[in-house]
């Protein structure tokens, strides 16, 4: 019975990875492909502050690490991240690049720590880079 409880414990603690913006950066790369609510965009350029990403065909728009690192924080903290904590605390992004939201959103979803559902991105604690 011991070895069973061993062995269940060490798979839980393989399961859940803890994920903070160095290790997302780190794994970010040009052509990496980002799941939005309604269609996919992918990364175009990559920076010291952040990275570009594609909208249709001839348009781009920046995120930058301080606004995924605040999202991080958000969604660990709350539970959930929301447009409007998105626009509260990034105003005058939020008004020049509204679908940053979204985009900052499919990242966290890709790195497992989100799931979207109605408008607005749920917490998942367990965490694993596919």
């Amino acid at each position: 019975m011991r070895n069973i409880k061993y062995r269940f414990t060490i798979k839980l603690l393989l399961r859940v990875i803890i994920i903070d913006i160095s290790s997302i950066k780190s794994s970010l790369f040009i052509g990496m492909e980002i799941q939005k609510p309604k269609k996919e965009t992918e990364i175009i350029k990559i920076t010291d502050d952040g990275f570009w990403y594609r909208i249709g065909e001839k348009n781009k728009k920046k995120v930058t690490y301080d606004e995924i690192e605040e999202a991080v924080k958000e969604i660990k903290e709350k539970g959930m991240l929301t447009r409007q904590w998105y626009e509260e605390k990034f105003p005058k992004i939020s008004k020049n690049n509204p679908c940053n939201f979204t985009t900052i959103g499919g990242v966290l979803v890709k790195f497992k720590l989100a799931e979207y559902t109605m408008g607005k991105y749920l917490y998942k604690n367990e965490i694993i880079y596919k």
